[in-house]
């Protein structure tokens, strides 16, 4: 399969931008070609438009040299092209494996022969080790879990294009280069694989060719081998700011705020016995640590191994079967979100589609949703009402300091993936809260991003603030923590204070990758 994008531009009515202007793509059977760029560059409208999910303003699009048109996903699916999103959507009371099949050409009046149909799914996922159950519920699934299922549903369909949107962001090392041994072996069946990424280390490990948007145009286009982590950075910001960019040197890195525990000081958030065992979520089983003022309290592990049943436990969404949670000295265990949040806490979700904002409503209906209590007029011995000019400068201000232009009545589909995280970490950190929850929150950031991230973790936490921070990214756990815990099967099995020279934490990140997923002969 040949594919070839020529000078597409992408306009959005709904919100006055200009995703693209001028944006070249090509793509050939048997490569792996990453597509990078700034958030908000333009590089999942254009995927989104070889996969008939979005229809170009204007341009071109070959495919073996035939002139194509897509209107709907669909038809670039019956051409052997799918992509998997940075937030895969699965029907809601399907089972995996029904989800899975759904679309795919079966003859007419024929019924559906389950136990064939599981038996396909199965074995796919057995023979790429994907480690699912095609009974599971697709609700139950966890976000690493639904990017691996959309990726088995693309084979099953028989795909020979397939674009992958961060796929890597919340995988651990492990499991990130069990992906790039997948890509490998699909490339070497003449697939054609395009991957999405921020992250240029991986890319240039896996990647044939590189191409670069910047402001919704191609501005690079060259082979892996002949080009550097520097060089792509460069392209993707300009000269001048490209090389001001040093995510190492940025912020909190070389542990330039780690947080030293007093003897007699007491915990900000403690944790004791807890213990959760609950359908279609991980276990946990009597997890107990503190977490100090002042610290950056890291917790690593796979998401499908209790990070992420940890997350909700501890921020309202799931009760605990046993245990006890305090915050500020208040228990706030099986009580619900807003009891924690009330009790001194703010939280950005790992699933920022779900739990963090609406995706359809406006996105100044999500950047209120904490603060709209504050926002009103106040009409004596009558009622309030929402003060509209008083939401608008609130949302004002929170696009500018993340650095982005549009519309506060757009829905919150019409912005990037990065975009969303940065206005989700604007909004938390506007709280000013005791205690910060953060779960993967470099997912979807370019470098620009990671750096304010860095910067604003590095104020709050001058101004006296605690950070417990959910990540599957090694380096980044490395980069912003003072301690880490690493979770497995629900266990505490690595517990570490970090050094404050980065090139010493650095030398624990084998260590703390193989606790994450039981190997190497990890100690306690």
């Amino acid at each position: 399969m040949n594919i070839r994008l020529r000078n597409v531009s992408k306009y959005f009515p709904s919100n006055g931008v200009q995703a693209l202007s001028g944006a070249d793509f090509d793509l050939k059977d048997g490569e792996i070609h990453a597509l990078i760029g700034e958030n908000g560059a333009g590089k999942s409208t254009l995927m989104h438009i070889l996969a008939g999910h979005l229809e170009m303003t204007t341009g071109e699009l070959q495919i073996d040299g035939i002139p194509r048109r897509f209107s709907r996903p669909a038809e670039a699916l019956q051409l052997g092209i799918g992509i998997v999103r940075q937030h895969p959507a699965l029907v809601p009371g399907l089972k995996l494996w029904e989800d899975a099949l759904l679309g795919l050409p079966v003859p007419p009046f024929s019924p559906l022969d389950r136990r064939q149909g599981l038996g396909r799914f199965q074995e796919l996922s057995d023979r790429w080790g994907f480690d699912l159950d095609g009974n599971s519920k697709t609700e139950s699934l966890t976000i690493s879990q639904r990017q691996k299922a959309s990726i088995l549903t693309l084979l099953l369909h028989q795909a020979r294009c397939i674009i992958l949107d961060e796929p890597t962001a919340v995988l651990t090392p492990i499991e990130t280069e069990r992906l790039f041994a997948l890509l490998r072996k699909l490339k070497s069946d003449g697939k054609a694989i395009v991957l999405i990424s921020h992250k240029l280390e991986e890319i240039l490990q896996v990647a044939d060719r590189i191409t670069v948007l910047r402001l919704g145009s191609t501005v690079a286009c060259m082979p892996s081998s002949h080009t550097s982590a520097a060089e792509l950075t460069s392209y993707m910001f300009g000269q001048d700011k490209g090389d001001a960019l040093d995510l190492h040197n940025t912020g909190l890195a070389a542990g330039r705020h780690t947080a030293r525990i007093k003897s007699d000081q007491q915990p900000l958030l403690q944790v004791t016995n807890l213990s959760v065992a609950q359908k279609d979520s991980a276990s946990l089983r009597d997890l107990s640590f503190s977490v100090f003022p002042g610290e950056v309290y890291g917790i690593a592990g796979v998401r499908d191994s209790g990070l992420e049943t940890l997350e909700l436990a501890l921020t309202g969404f799931i009760t605990p079967q046993n245990g006890r949670i305090a915050l500020n000295g208040i228990p706030v265990q099986g009580r619900g979100p807003l009891a924690f949040r009330r009790a001194g806490a703010a939280y950005v979700s790992a699933d920022r589609l779900g739990k963090a904002l609406a995706l359809r409503l406006p996105i100044v209906d999500s950047l209120i949703v904490h603060s709209h209590r504050r926002l009103v007029k106040k009409w004596p011995f009558i009622f309030e009402l929402l003060d509209k000019r008083a939401i608008r400068n609130w949302a004002a201000e929170l696009f500018r300091i993340s650095g982005i232009q549009g519309r506060f009545e757009s829905p919150a589909e019409a912005f990037s993936g990065g975009q969303l995280q940065r206005l989700i970490l604007a909004r938390e950190f506007a709280e000013e809260p005791s205690l910060m929850v953060l779960a993967e929150p470099g997912w979807g950031l370019d470098a620009s991003g990671k750096a304010l991230l860095q910067d604003r973790l590095s104020d709050y936490l001058r101004r006296g603030g605690t950070v417990v921070l959910f990540s599957t990214d090694v380096d980044e756990l490395l980069r912003l923590s003072s301690r880490i815990m690493v979770i497995r099967d629900g266990y505490n099995v690595l517990e570490l204070q970090l050094p404050e020279d980065y090139d010493q934490r650095l030398s624990l990140k084998q260590r703390i990758s193989a606790a994450m997923v039981g190997t190497g002969g990890v100690v306690v």
